[in-house]
C-alpha cells in the first residue's frame, strides 16, 4: 500500500547552504503565490520518529513499535494535519527548507513520494543531497546570481506535478482549518499507563509486574521512546506554524495510532497500554495535555541507592555526584508536573521490593483491571525474576548505600539530602 497524494503539493528544498535556500523559498512565494512560511524544517522534525531513537533504526524508538509501512502513513497524516491547519483551502503548494539529517533524503521520498525535491548545493551535491534523488539540483551561486530564474525552474516542476492526473482529485478538495478544531477524545480514553521514575529506580521491574496482567499491554522493556521522540514536533516553530490546538490534536491522533497498533500487536485483548521510557519525565507538561486521563505511576527509590546503582551500571569511571544530581533533577521534574495530573500515584521502590504482589494488585485495582487467576499466576512468576535488559544491573535492593565510604555518602546526601527528607527517607546526615 503506497502513500497517496496530500491535499497540497509539498516542495522541499534540501539545503547545503541555508541562506541560498531561504532566498529561493522567498522568491518562490513572491513569484508563484505558493505558501512558503519561514522554514520550519518539518521533515527533519519528523525524521527522528521514523528512524528511531539514538540506538538506531529498528532497535528502539517509535520505529520499533509498528511496521514501517504503518508508521510512514501515520507520519504522513501527522504532517498533512499540521500543514493543512494553516491553509484556508486545499489545492495549494507548501514550500519548506530542509537542512538536517543524513538519512533525510530517502526518508523524504518514502513519506512524501509526491513531493518536488530541490537540492541547493554549495558546489558539488553532498552524498546527503544526492541520496534524495532530487528533481532539480542547483548551486548556491546559481540562486544568489539569479533567484528569479531558479524559482521559475522550480515553479515549472511544481506546475507539472500539480497537473498530474493522480493528483487532481486530491488537490481539488477543500480542507477545513485544523486550528479551529477541538482536540478529539483519545480512543485509549484512560487506557494509557505511564510509569515514571529516575534511572535505576525500578521502573523496568514495575512495568514488568504491571504488564503481567493480560489487560495491560507493554513492550518487552516497556520503553517506546514515543513521547521523547515526538517532543520536537511540539517545539515552538511548529506550534507557531500550525497553532497550539491543531498541533496538539495532530500529535494525539499520531500517538493514539501507534499506541493502539502496538497494543493490538502485543496483546490484542488488552484494554490498556503501559510505557516507561525513562526520559518521559521531561515531557510530562506536554504529555499531560495529550493524555490528561492517563494513569501516571511514579516509583521513587532512595536517591542514595539509585545513585549508587546508576554509578555501578555506568562503570568504575562514573561520577557518583553526577548520578545523584540526575536523581534529584528527574524526581523534582516529576513532582513538579504531578500537580496537574488527576490520576497520579507515587509508590516506593522499597515497598514494592518488600511486597510486590500487594503493591501491584493495588495498582491494578486503581487502574481498573481485574486480578484474574491467570494474571496472578503470571505476577507470581515475574516477582521472582528480577530481569532487566541492561548489560550491567548495578545494585538491587534497599539500603545498599550504607556500604558507601563516608565521603561518598556525604557527597550524595549533600546533593540529595533535602529531597530525600521531603520524601520521608530517614537517616539523612546521621
Amino acid at each position: 500500500m503506497s502513500i497517496s497524494g496530500a491535499p497540497y503539493l509539498p516542495v522541499f528544498v534540501l539545503a547545503d547552504d541555508s541562506a541560498a535556500a531561504d532566498l529561493l523559498r522567498v522568491e518562490l512565494s513572491q513569484l508563484t503565490g505558493w505558501y512558503a512560511p519561514p522554514a520550519i524544517d518539518m521533515p527533519s522534525r519528523l525524521a527522528r520518529l521514523f528512524w528511531g531513537h539514538e540506538a538506531g533504526l529498528g532497535e528502539a524508538g517509535v520505529s520499533a513499535l509498528v511496521d514501517h509501512e504503518h508508521l510512514m502513513h501515520a507520519l504522513r497524516r501527522l504532517a498533512d494535519s499540521l500543514v493543512t491547519a494553516t491553509a484556508r483551502s486545499g489545492g495549494f503548494v507548501f514550500v519548506d527548507v530542509v537542512e538536517d539529517g543524513e538519512l533525510l533524503g530517502p526518508y523524504v521520498r518514502r513519506v512524501w513520494p509526491d513531493a518536488v525535491v530541490v537540492a541547493v548545493a554549495r558546489s558539488v551535491p553532498s552524498d546527503r543531497l544526492a541520496a534524495a534523488s532530487p528533481d532539480l539540483v542547483v548551486t548556491a551561486g546559481d540562486v544568489i546570481a539569479d533567484p528569479v530564474a531558479v524559482a521559475r525552474r522550480v515553479a515549472a516542476l511544481g506546475d507539472a506535478q500539480r497537473l498530474a492526473p493522480s493528483r487532481l482529485p486530491r488537490l481539488a478538495r477543500r480542507r477545513a482549518t485544523g486550528a479551529r478544531r477541538r482536540v478529539t477524545a483519545s480512543p485509549l480514553r484512560d487506557g494509557l499507563v505511564v510509569v515514571l521514575g529516575a534511572a535505576r529506580s525500578g521502573t523496568t521491574w514495575l512495568h514488568r509486574l504491571l504488564s503481567a496482567n493480560s489487560m495491560i499491554a507493554g513492550t518487552e522493556t516497556g520503553e517506546t521512546w514515543l513521547f521523547p521522540d515526538v517532543a520536537p514536533v511540539w517545539a515552538e516553530p511548529i506550534r507557531e506554524f500550525a497553532g497550539d490546538a491543531a498541533t496538539l490534536s495532530a500529535m494525539r491522533v499520531f500517538c493514539d495510532d501507534l499506541l493502539v497498533a502496538m497494543r493490538d500487536r502485543v496483546a490484542p485483548a488488552a484494554t490498556h497500554v503501559c510505557e516507561k521510557t525513562p526520559t518521559t519525565a521531561w515531557q510530562l507538561p506536554v504529555l499531560a495535555q495529550l493524555y490528561p486521563d492517563a494513569h501516571y505511576v511514579h516509583i521513587v527509590r532512595d536517591g542514595r541507592d539509585a545513585a549508587l546503582s546508576l554509578a555501578l551500571t555506568r562503570g568504575h569511571d562514573a561520577d557518583l555526584g553526577d548520578a545523584a544530581r540526575e536523581w534529584v533533577e528527574a524526581v523534582s521534574a516529576i513532582r513538579a508536573a504531578a500537580d496537574g495530573l488527576p490520576r497520579f500515584q507515587q509508590v516506593r521502590y522499597e515497598e514494592l521490593l518488600a511486597d510486590p504482589t500487594a503493591v501491584t494488585t493495588q495498582l491494578w485495582s486503581w487502574i481498573g483491571v481485574p486480578a484474574t487467576d491467570q494474571s496472578m499466576a503470571e505476577l507470581h512468576s515475574r516477582t521472582s525474576q528480577r530481569v532487566t535488559p541492561l548489560p550491567a544491573r548495578g545494585e538491587i535492593g534497599a539500603g545498599k548505600w550504607r556500604s558507601l565510604p563516608p565521603a561518598d555518602r556525604a557527597l550524595v546526601e549533600q546533593l540529595a539530602g533535602p529531597l530525600l527528607q521531603d520524601l520521608g527517607y530517614e537517616e539523612v546526615g546521621s
